[in-house]
């Protein structure tokens, strides 16, 4: 085993096969809090090459060059994220059509890990899905404004200045609350997009948001929604469409088939840095 000292507090992603940290198996996917500045080591077995990815936190240089110093060679990899004294923010989440699933509660205490306080409620009472289509069917059978209706519920008690992100079925939750709620920070839509005429209160034009999917996501593209993000796109003035190579749905959540690493971690330091300059 090889120590690695980190240098502040840090979040770290486990992106690639799976990893020993701390006499610990870590599963890809999970997520790691290493915390008090110039206190504490971890180590990674030594397999193949590390690659660290510096984000948001001014010790990745300092890592790449104790990796090389090291004279690791592991083939795992990991994304090293760190709050870096960003603004703090209240977030909440809806999930997607399959529920909350293992990979939600993970993406979800990645926020947490950041320091930002982070709600991810329920809107399936426990269920969850193997596929998208059950989960569909479930909602059909429920009814989608009771979906909806709980989710709207949720944002009860609340502060009225949040972020609201939404995956698939949870954007047209979190898309209502931000369109029609006052007080919006910003927002965050996953694998979906509405048309802003489908609420009853236009897109407010000073509201920040991000739109992330897969560039060949048969949902995404066929459905209308990337007609949406871009049409919302134009007609607002602070929210970008990012797009990703591939035709996956659900790419974000790491206990999914679906999952797609490269391109989930890419949207996660996208939207940590949306969060820290929120203010700006």
């Amino acid at each position: 085993m090889d120590a690695l000292f980190l240098g502040i507090p840090c979040l770290l992603e486990v992106v690639g096969v799976r990893a020993t940290l701390d006499s610990r198996k870590i599963e890809p996917g999970a997520f790691l809090s290493l915390s008090c500045p110039y206190a504490r080591f971890f180590a990674v077995d030594a397999l193949g090459q590390v690659e660290i990815r510096p984000y948001g936190c001014d010790c990745g240089q300092n890592m790449l060059r104790l990796c090389e110093k090291a004279g690791l060679i592991s083939a795992t990899r990991f994304l090293l994220l760190g709050n870096g004294g960003a603004i703090r923010m209240e977030i909440l989440i809806f999930h997607h059509v399959m529920g909350r699933t293992k990979g939600m509660e993970r993406f979800a205490g990645a926020l947490r890990q950041a320091g930002h306080t982070v709600h991810l409620p329920d809107l399936f009472e426990g269920q969850i899905f193997a596929t998208i289509d059950n989960g569909l069917a479930y909602v059909k059978k429920l009814g989608f404004d009771q979906v909806a209706k709980r989710g709207v519920e949720s944002a009860q008690g609340l502060p009225r200045e949040i972020v609201y992100v939404g995956f698939s079925l949870g954007v047209s939750v979190a898309q209502e609350l931000a369109q029609t709620r006052d007080g919006a920070r910003g927002a965050v839509f996953i694998d979906g997009c509405m048309r802003t005429a489908e609420f009853d209160s236009p897109w407010p034009m000073d509201l920040p948001a991000q739109i992330h999917a897969m560039d060949a996501d048969p949902y995404f593209v066929a459905e209308g929604d990337l007609q949406a993000a871009r049409e919302l796109v134009d007609t607002a003035g602070r929210v970008k469409l990012f797009l990703y190579p591939g035709a996956q749905h659900l790419f974000v959540d790491s206990s999914l088939p679906s999952y797609h690493a490269e391109s989930a971690s890419l949207v996660l330091r996208r939207i940590l840095n949306f969060l820290r300059h929120l203010e700006d």
